[in-house]
């Protein structure tokens, strides 16, 4: 499964990527209580799965910060995070350092895109997951 995850916290004021990045993981910073789809999401994920970082406006479209596989299948804390919230062990294979690096794939007129502007999201677009293959194989 492709899974793709917001790092900008905070209505998108503080993008938290470079942490994700450096220390190694993915996070959602919803609690359970407020946000129990994506935590439910988060337990389904599976070791080899494929995350990536995105950002995602309706004018722009979307872009991909950074492309990594999942490592375990145990579920960091918050503790675990710097309190940045629950997060899942990520070997991040590509990531762009600078934003003029991202990748863009632009509005995809695919109806998803409702989707893609939430915090989590199974990315099911064969496009988008083309794309994602194409940058893992480099």
């Amino acid at each position: 499964m492709f899974y793709g995850i917001g790092a900008a916290f905070s209505s998108g004021t503080e993008d938290h990527a470079s942490a994700f990045i450096s220390k190694g993981f993915a996070c959602i910073g919803w609690n359970s209580e407020d946000a129990p789809a994506f935590h439910e999401m988060l337990r389904q994920i599976n070791i080899g799965d494929i995350i990536f970082l995105k950002s995602f406006s309706p004018k722009a479209g979307l872009y991909i910060k950074a492309i990594g596989l999942v490592t375990s299948s145990k579920i960091l804390q918050p503790n675990e995070t710097d309190n940045l919230g629950y997060a899942r062990e990520v070997a991040w294979k590509f990531h762009a350092t600078r934003q003029c690096d991202w990748l863009w794939l632009g509005r995809l007129q695919d109806k998803y895109d409702f989707m893609r502007g939430g915090t989590m999201d199974i990315e099911m677009n064969p496009d988008v997951q083309a794309r994602i293959i194409t940058e893992l194989l480099k």
